[in-house]
């Protein structure tokens, strides 16, 4: 009989871009499933913040992102707008990993500290 022929992958190419980004899972332990988990990546299109595991699918929080990308100079006090925008725009919900009122507390924290990462402050 015939063997099929077979294909083989030799490199793959990734173009290298400024874009910068931060990725947090947040669980209790590092093979348990997320409390909740977000990213944020800087490109130069605009800034992109997404927020998952609350417990539904990941969402993007438009309006903070539309906030964020419409800051020329962004100051310490926008992280905490930004932040507070983003967690109340989406909806988070308890189940018994966690309360919907934590799950927004720590997202709120996490996008914080993402914005100074990515930003760069």
């Amino acid at each position: 009989s015939k063997r099929p022929e077979l294909d083989i992958l030799l490199n793959v190419r990734i173009p290298k871009t400024n874009n910068r980004g931060y990725f947090k899972k947040i669980s209790r332990t590092a093979l348990d499933f997320a409390i909740v988990n977000l990213a944020l990546v800087k490109q130069e299109e605009g800034y992109n913040i997404v927020i998952g595991a609350r417990p539904n699918v990941a969402k993007k929080a438009i309006k903070a992102m539309g906030l964020l990308n419409a800051s020329a100079d962004i100051t310490e006090n926008d992280f905490d707008l930004i932040a507070k925008t983003a967690v109340d725009e989406l909806n988070f919900s308890t189940n018994s990993k966690a309360s919907a009122d934590y799950r927004k507390d720590l997202a709120r924290i996490y996008i914080k500290r993402g914005l100074k990462v990515v930003i760069g402050k």
